[in-house]
């Protein structure tokens, strides 16, 4: 699932050595496995619990390295993944429908 994962990461842009980038692999991970996860009360938590960090900073890092890779993602890859769900007014995604959008993607989509 990982090498999946990463795959479309990588075809979205994400920057590789920013710190997010392993928190968004682990996270997209848990929201694959789990539809139903709640970000700040067990996401955040469980992926903080393995690095030893505090889910503040989890949260953080995800939402920068979301933010990084806004700033320059291609249209139509966008629009393969994301479709009509994000409303370009309001700009980036949020952590939420972010990784639950590319978690959906990854399980309905061959990649």
């Amino acid at each position: 699932m990982e090498k999946k994962i990463i795959k479309v990461l990588n075809k979205l842009g994400v920057p590789v050595h920013l710190k997010g980038y392993r928190y968004i692999v682990e996270a997209i991970d848990l929201c694959y496995k789990n539809t139903e996860i709640r970000m700040s009360k067990e996401l955040y938590i469980e992926i903080s619990s393995r690095h030893n960090d505090k889910p503040s900073r989890v949260e953080r890092a995800i939402r920068h390295a979301i933010e990084v890779t806004w700033s320059k993602i291609d249209d139509e890859v966008s629009q393969e993944i994301f479709g009509n769900s994000i409303d370009a007014r309001k700009g980036k995604p949020v952590n939420t429908q972010f990784l639950k959008t590319v978690a959906s993607y990854l399980k309905y989509n061959e990649v």
